[in-house]
């Protein structure tokens, strides 16, 4: 099994580059998973914070341990360099000796902030704009 691990801050074009790129592979997307979550009550406040990281893992660990996982997966998040979630995600798995390489989409900040400004006139979710802006902010100079 093989895994390709598509990384960069929000609005850098992760999505794109996984439907362009691979559009019949099986993929697992951080954010839809992290909403989905959310849906059951798992919110994104500092008190739930491990909670809702914890189960995010443990959906991933579930599927990679499927005896239906088809012999590539694509996993697509932030997993910003050092990051909790990166370090986690790839001693996962190195420990079941599960190849994997990643791909970071090119971006600029004007770009991803474009990107971000679409999905938001898209959905009209304000708080998501908004989270993701942050975390776009946050992060993009560590992918530089």
């Amino acid at each position: 099994m093989n895994v390709i691990i598509i990384r960069g801050p929000c609005g850098c074009g992760k999505t794109f580059l996984r439907k362009k790129k691979y559009p019949d592979i099986l993929y697992h997307d951080m954010d839809d998973l992290r909403q989905y979550i959310e849906g059951q009550g798992i919110t994104d406040s500092y008190e739930n914070y491990l909670a809702r990281m914890e189960e995010l893992h443990k959906r991933i660990l579930d599927s990679l341990t499927s005896k239906d996982v088809p012999p590539l997966t694509i996993i697509e998040g932030i997993f910003a360099p050092g990051s909790h979630s990166w370090r986690w995600l790839c001693g996962m798995l190195r420990n079941m000796a599960i190849s994997y390489t990643w791909e970071i989409p090119e971006y600029t900040l004007a770009s991803a902030m474009q990107n971000l400004l679409n999905d938001y006139e898209k959905d009209g979710n304000i708080e998501r704009l908004h989270e993701r802006q942050m975390l776009l902010t946050m992060y993009h100079k560590k992918f530089q």
